[in-house]
């Protein structure tokens, strides 16, 4: 008992020590953030460099261990820093490794666009990478680098240029044989989010609507390489049916112009810009040339699934920031509406759904803002799906990549019973319930038909409520919103087709629908401004030694407690005793 309740205060000791720990560091970041804040000293001729790994993330993230932990740039600031730098002169140009990249069409694509705009400056591009996918998988990453001036390939490389596919596991037999029963159900055909739980493979309905998806997507990369490369488009897809492409290969065929190393590659660009220096874009920042008088305009980014509550958490170290927690977002909403300097909303969106009542709560803060007379332009980044694309129906425009997956908009919910699991492992559940519906989300037990009556009703009304609020916000018809719905997926560029999406391309495009809806000339300068502003290090060390002092107290109240155990002494608890 004593090595207990030594162990016990033991682990309290450690926590003061991570506590500790944790205060230094955020002190540390506060300094940090601090010189961060300050224009660096950089030279006058300079290159820009930039590695992408993976998928860059779509909101930032306040996560004080982001910089250890190697998390990069946002896609916005990547995009907003590159665009900064074309039209910066000491910014001779830009190299990008994308060896280890993995980009999604639409991430694919806002970078695409940003390289182009920095061209138009004239300013040198070139792009790297050790291997592009190798065996396969990289074909709208190598749709990005199509668009530099000069492509380099390690010579042991390869382009894995093979096109696009989806699959998915389908479990209805390996469930059944388990003795696990999915009861779930979805409005409509296309929605296909539970088919992999109760079908055999893909129904002829979702077959033809994912093929539709891919062929589309497809043709988007193909006519980015085409352009690109300055290649006919069939030898694109020629290319891409032989994937992958050997260095050598790849270099006869024009889709790379260059084999080396990265050394090689940067020396290159040196050489052809006369420019020495190099310059992370992670530790480049844009000059501020935007006059005083400019307009504010909040931005809010949102990222992952729509879920309910955030917005009101005090740990300083962790946060939902960039989160789409609907307490969240709609906090920030607010503080923007109540800010009499910010004149319109710009909100980034990028996730596949999620709560239907979280979304609904994010509606109705875009609604108030519109009401309180601020304009909002929805941006959608890789993906806005179900409740992604419910939050944005209301907004005055909407704007897309043409790779953004779009739409979805439909529901499924259900639940699995497990009865025949336990019986097959000899467990049994029993119970007492009070009411006729008492337990029915219960997995030990199955809908009773009025139950399941009643679930389907409740499928029926989301799904109307849905489309209702979509035809609202996109002034479609109603007798033509349910023919666009039913849980289809859309391109971006299908989805401006029908009716969902008002304009093609990112940031850049969202900003120009917020001057117009402004009612300003084309060259109005908008000052951008994050909302909720992030929090700096010094601020969470204020709120840490706050968290501190409260579980200090709690601490020593348990260690006064332990203590006469630890010495061997008895303890007695007031308790009353009855003879």
């Amino acid at each position: 008992m004593r090595r207990f309740l030594v162990g016990c205060l033991s682990i309290l000791g450690v926590l003061f020590l991570l506590i500790g720990g944790g205060l230094g560091y955020l002190v540390w970041r506060g300094f940090s953030e601090f010189q961060e804040a300050k224009a660096p000293d950089l030279p006058s001729h300079l290159l820009l460099t930039l590695s992408i790994s993976g998928e860059p993330p779509a909101a930032r993230s306040d996560n004080p261990f982001r910089k250890l932990t190697g998390e990069g740039l946002t896609l916005r600031e990547m995009v907003g820093r590159i665009d900064g730098a074309a039209k910066d002169g000491r910014v001779q140009g830009l190299f990008v490794d994308l060896s280890n990249a993995r980009l999604s069409p639409a991430a694919a694509q806002e970078l695409a666009q940003a390289v182009q705009r920095f061209k138009a400056k004239r300013k040198p591009t070139y792009a790297f990478a050790d291997t592009l996918g190798e065996t396969g998988g990289a074909t709208f990453t190598y749709a990005l680098a199509a668009q530099f001036d000069r492509v380099w390939l390690q010579p042991a490389g390869a382009l894995g240029i093979d096109g696009l596919a989806l699959e998915r596991p389908y479990l209805a037999e390996a469930l059944k044989s388990v003795g696990i029963a999915p009861r779930v159900d979805q409005r409509h055909e296309f929605k296909g989010g539970i088919d992999m739980f109760t079908e055999a493979g893909l129904s002829p309905a979702l077959r033809g609507s994912l093929q539709k998806l891919t062929d589309d997507m497809l043709k988007q990369a193909v006519e980015m390489i085409a352009k690109g490369r300055n290649l006919a488009p069939d030898d694109v897809t020629a290319a891409i049916d032989t994937a992958p492409i050997a260095a050598q290969d790849a270099v006869t065929q024009g889709l790379i112009d260059q084999m080396g190393y990265r050394s090689d590659a940067l020396r290159a660009l040196k050489d052809a810009s006369r420019t020495p220096a190099t310059v992370a874009l992670a530790d480049y920042r844009v000059p501020d040339t935007l006059p005083n008088a400019a307009l504010h305009v909040a931005v809010i980014e949102a990222a992952g699934p729509v879920v309910r509550g955030g917005g009101d958490s005090d740990n300083p170290l962790a946060s939902d920031e960039g989160s789409f927690a609907a307490g969240r977002v709609a906090a920030a909403f607010t503080a923007a509406v109540n800010d009499p300097t910010v004149k319109g909303i710009i909100f980034r969106i990028d996730s596949p759904g999620g709560s239907y009542v979280a979304s609904d709560t994010i509606w109705q803060a875009v609604r108030a803002a519109q009401d309180a007379g601020k304009p909002v332009v929805a941006v959608m980044g890789t993906y806005a799906a179900s409740g992604g694309y419910f939050v944005a129906a209301p907004a005055d425009k909407i704007v897309a990549q043409p790779g953004t997956l779009t739409g979805s908009i439909g529901v499924y919910s259900g639940k699995f019973v497990l009865s025949g699991l336990w019986e097959k492992l000899g467990i049994r559940w029993d119970r007492v319930a009070s009411g006729a519906s008492a337990g029915q989300i219960s997995p030990n037990r199955d809908f009773t038909p009025a139950e399941w009556a009643r679930f389907q009703e409740n499928l029926d009304r989301i799904y109307a409520d849905f489309t209702q609020r979509v035809a609202a916000g996109r002034k479609i018809p109603m007798d033509k919103m349910d023919a666009i719905a039913r849980g289809r997926i859309w391109s971006g560029a299908s989805a401006k087709d029908a009716g969902l999406v008002d304009r093609l391309g990112g940031m850049v495009e969202a900003t120009d629908e917020m001057r117009q809806l402004l009612r300003q000339p084309p060259d109005t300068q908008l000052r951008l401004i994050d909302y909720p502003a992030p929090e700096d290090g010094f601020t969470k060390v204020r709120k840490l030694l706050s968290k501190i002092e409260s579980t200090a107290i709690q601490i020593d109240g348990v260690r006064a407690k332990l203590e006469p155990l630890i010495k061997g002494e008895s303890l007695y608890l007031p308790v009353d005793v009855t003879p």
